[in-house]
C-alpha cells in the first residue's frame, strides 16, 4: 500500500477541513463543525451514484478548530484552487 497511515483522537476530528479528491486532483474542498457526520454524508452520496461530476476516489481531513474553520477553507481553496468550488465558504 502507498498511502501513510494517519490516526487521530476522536477529539480532534469534531471539527475540519475536507478535500474531495477525484485522481490525485482536489476537486472540492469543504468545512464543518461535524467533520466526520459530513465525511459519512459524502461517501453515502458516492455509493448512491450521486451525480458523476462529484465523483471522488480519496478524502483528505484536516482537523481544524471550529474558530479558525472559515479561514483555513479559504487559504485551502485559494492553495487549491478546485474545480466544484465556486462561490468561497462552504461551512455546514
Amino acid at each position: 500500500m502507498s498511502a501513510a497511515l494517519m490516526t487521530f483522537r476522536v477529539d480532534q476530528l469534531a471539527s475540519g477541513i475536507y478535500h474531495l479528491i477525484r485522481d490525485g486532483e482536489v476537486i472540492y474542498i469543504g468545512a464543518s463543525a461535524n467533520l466526520l457526520q459530513r465525511i459519512y454524508s459524502w461517501i453515502g452520496m458516492a455509493r448512491a451514484g450521486y451525480q458523476s461530476r462529484w465523483y471522488f476516489d480519496r478524502i483528505a481531513i484536516y482537523p481544524t478548530p471550529i474558530a479558525d474553520l472559515a479561514v483555513t477553507e479559504l487559504e485551502h481553496i485559494q492553495h487549491y484552487r478546485p474545480t466544484l468550488n465556486h462561490s468561497g465558504l462552504t461551512m455546514t
